[in-house]
């Protein structure tokens, strides 16, 4: 729910994205409320549950972290 995820997640939705973010469960319904299918970092493996729901992957990560 940081301020360059929260822009990012307004620009896709504005591009018509189809969006995941990672998030603390407190913070998912913003998430989804971004257009974003949220992904509970603390609880779910990342990886396995973007393969669950794409079957491929995704084209594009961000990732803020290391700034």
């Amino acid at each position: 729910a940081g301020g360059v995820g929260t822009a990012l997640l307004q620009l896709g939705k504005l591009a018509g994205l189809e969006m995941y973010g990672t998030a603390s469960k407190h913070n998912h319904e913003l998430v989804s409320a971004l257009g974003a299918t949220p992904i509970d970092y603390r609880t779910e493996d990342f990886v396995a549950r973007i393969r669950s729901l794409t079957g491929d992957g995704v084209d594009v990560v961000f990732d803020p972290i290391g700034g």
